[in-house]
């Protein structure tokens, strides 16, 4: 029993929660791919070494102020 229990936490496919609501595992897969794409944009802007902020780290975000950069991200 114990190694069954080793394989299904290992093998995320096999969880019982994913098998019974196939709309769950849906969501699961979509928001792995949208964390996927966050995560490469992140890694392109530190090998580009661009500033996911503007030169400003503090304070309100504005959108009315054209004065300043406000990052990528």
């Amino acid at each position: 029993m114990f190694d069954n229990f080793v394989q299904t936490d290992a093998d995320k496919s096999r969880d019982i929660r994913n098998a019974l609501n196939s709309s769950r595992q849906k969501a699961v897969e979509e928001n792995r791919n949208r964390l996927s794409h966050i995560i490469k944009t992140i890694e392109f802007c530190g090998h580009q070494e661009i500033p996911l902020r503007g030169h400003r780290d503090a304070g309100a975000f504005s959108l009315n102020e054209t004065d300043c950069n406000d990052g990528v991200f």
